[in-house]
């Protein structure tokens, strides 16, 4: 079954599909446990291939948007299950926010994440 979920997400994701550089910043270990930037390593850039749709928004009035004012402003970007996205990473404008993995049957079928207006 999660074959076919796994076939599914890359139709959903080829009907529509996007291509970004994303760059994501290196982590290490602090010696407690933690994850912390490493300032010290470059940046990774990779070119990954997935779907940024829409989602329905309910806020409390209207937010400017780049197009006007819009009650939408939620994107969201799919990848499919050999395609990991991390927290954090960013590309053109945006940053991605918490990721998801998308799982059936304990195996993972794709990934999801927010993405955020990056700020500068």
């Amino acid at each position: 079954m999660y074959r076919q979920a796994r076939i599914g997400i890359k139709q959903i994701i080829n009907a529509n599909k996007s291509i970004v550089s994303v760059s994501t910043l290196s982590y290490k270990d602090n010696g407690f446990g933690v994850q912390i930037i490493d300032t010290t390593a470059p940046e990774i850039t990779t070119d990954i291939t997935c779907r940024i749709s829409y989602k329905d928004a309910i806020t409390n009035g209207l937010e400017p948007s780049s197009s006007g004012f819009t009650t939408d402003l939620i994107r969201i970007i799919n990848t499919d299950y050999k395609t990991p996205i991390y927290k954090g990473s960013r590309f053109g404008n945006y940053e991605i926010g918490t990721v998801y993995p998308q799982t059936i049957q304990g195996k993972i079928i794709g990934y999801q994440a927010e993405l955020k207006e990056a700020k500068v």
